[in-house]
């Protein structure tokens, strides 16, 4: 009987001394570009996944570590500056997407970095050897070195790029907005045909334009003997997480490794400045007014804005409003202010208008006394108004912004800015439409949009949970227990493919009966003439 206790001490202390089934992960998230729209949204699910007893660390360059000063248990590991005079924001070209000048930029960047962060990574990679890396959608060499070194990825983006089998579709996101508010259901076929060719005309048009980086790309990893990561087709071994929702994203089928997890509410926003408190608290119809940090609007359009905001203000329609001049030239300011053609009066030196460099930008549209905000509808500023029920007035400039503003005008909490043909007047008619004309409406759908916006971001845990399965449970660098899609021949062609091709069908149809109705005509004419019977068996010779 002694004997039998005494082993089953010794059986439970052992159990106990080994801890967890698995050794401690290490996860790492590499991301570089991009801002915090890009960044801040997965460190709150890696401190989530901290929280479960795993190693995680950021990896970033030094003037990135910022977005970690709240998480203290969330790791650093710096990394070189890249060598490159490309800052991100030289990316987009703001009159046309993905033009061959914003490619011709993107290339100049990989060139400068690719080859050097492969190097810097595939060493980290080695000494620390991780079991998953958490790379940012356009870390290309993150995901290409953990692929090489079988380390299994996951791909975080705010954007969901549908792809096929051979060929990536550019994301609707890049695509002329014109085109994505496309009501197809009250066209007539002619009408439907035209705008699904315009619309993958414009997605041909992007994958000509990209694919000299895309070879260039290839023939640098070729140079270094390293893989690509081929993470956009469905049966890649990514695993990818979206921080979006519905309906701020359109609905599209999800493979088995595609996952909406967002959006991911930030727990710890920076608080109100005693100036900006103030300034709320003593106003009750106040527009917040910010572009982020890459977008500036012209001189045209600063003058436009200003000019609306003053007008609503004289009419009592706002009383004030708080512009984030980040990346705003001072100059913009007293260009407005001495052109003789403005009505600037009452502008100058009034307290009821704020223009600060930097602001806490969720803690201003938390307050009450934002009742509007007129934004580029970056995919954070989205969020953050969603979260705090605020109106929106979109100025859309690139990127994702210009679907982002559509989808919000759809879902009935904002109203749109045509950055090329906006006007005073236009302006200042949105801002009346919504402060004023139907501001129960818009604050009615914004209240519901809030609701779901808080309910999809407990989506935290589910990442973690993902994050937490893959790096205890992948087998090779592979997440083998996502069942693979296995497409056919007509599941895995592009659908901007099948369009094209229905097009061409179309047009080929249309001149093949034109064709055969002239070569009829001409045939039975020469009959008639000539006092014979016409018959269907003649008709058939000309097919």
């Amino acid at each position: 009987m002694k004997l039998s206790w005494y082993l089953l001490l010794l059986y439970a202390s052992l159990v106990l001394a080994q801890g967890p089934v698995a050794t401690e992960p290490k996860i790492f998230f590499l991301g570089t570009l991009g801002g915090i729209s890009h960044t801040a949204w997965v460190i709150e699910i890696l401190d989530e996944v901290r929280t479960r007893g795993y190693n995680v660390s950021y990896v970033s360059n030094q003037a990135n570590e910022k977005y970690i000063k709240n998480y203290p248990k969330v790791g650093f590991i710096p990394l070189q500056d890249p060598n490159t005079s490309v800052q991100f924001r030289d990316f987009f070209d703001l009159e046309k997407p993905f033009s061959k000048k914003a490619v011709a930029v993107l290339t100049t960047y990989f060139k400068d970095t690719y080859a050097d962060q492969v190097s810097e990574y595939m060493t980290l990679m080695k000494t620390e050897k991780p079991d998953l890396m958490v790379c940012d959608h356009i870390a290309m060499a993150c995901m290409d070195v953990a692929y090489h070194l079988n380390i299994t990825v996951v791909v975080t983006s705010t954007v969901k790029v549908r792809v096929g089998k051979c060929v990536a579709e550019p994301a609707d996101h890049f695509t002329d907005e014109s085109m994505l508010d496309s009501d197809m259901d009250s066209q007539s076929f002619m009408g439907r045909l035209k705008t699904s060719y315009q619309y993958a005309h414009e997605r041909l048009r992007i994958l000509i334009n990209i694919w000299p980086l895309d070879l260039e790309l290839q023939k640098i990893r070729r140079h270094m003997k390293i893989r690509k990561l081929r993470y956009l087709t469905p049966d890649s071994s990514a695993v990818k997480l979206f921080n979006q929702m519905f309906p701020l994203e359109n609905p599209y089928p999800l493979n088995a490794n595609e996952h909406y997890i967002g959006p991911i509410f930030l727990r710890q926003p920076q608080p109100l400045s005693n100036k900006l408190a103030s300034f709320l608290d003593s106003h009750k119809k106040v527009v917040y007014i910010a572009f982020g940090q890459m977008y500036t609007p012209t001189q045209h359009e600063f003058n436009a804005l200003v000019q609306a905001l003053l007008t609503n203000y004289r009419h009592g329609i706002i009383d004030g409003f708080i512009w984030a001049t980040v990346g705003l030239p001072s100059s913009m300011l007293d260009s407005f202010q001495s052109n003789r053609t403005i009505n600037s009066h009452g502008f100058a030196n009034n307290p009821d208008f704020l223009f600060e460099q930097w602001v806490p930008q969720y803690s201003v549209l938390n307050h009450t006394s934002t009742k509007l905000f007129i934004s580029h509808a970056g995919t954070a500023s989205t969020h953050e108004a969603v979260f705090n029920g605020v109106p929106i007035l979109a100025h859309p400039f690139s990127s994702d912004q210009p679907t982002n503003a559509v989808q919000l005008q759809k879902a009935g909490v904002a109203l749109i800015n045509d950055r090329k043909t906006c006007t005073a007047e236009s302006i200042s008619k949105k801002i009346k439409t919504i402060m004023k004309d139907r501001y129960s409406e818009f604050v009615t759908k914004a209240n519901e949009l809030r609701g779901l916006a808080h309910i999809a971001s407990r989506r935290k845990a589910l990442a973690a949970d993902i994050i937490e399965q893959l790096a205890l449970y992948s087998r090779q660098g592979k997440a083998w227990f996502y069942q693979q899609y296995e497409p056919t021949y007509h599941l895995f062609m592009p659908s901007w493919y099948k369009l094209c091709l229905a097009y061409i069908a179309f047009k080929l149809g249309g001149l093949g009966v034109r064709t055969f109705r002239q070569h009829l005509s001409k045939m039975a004419y020469q009959t008639l003439t000539q006092g014979r019977d016409f018959t269907y068996s003649q008709s058939k010779k000309l097919q």
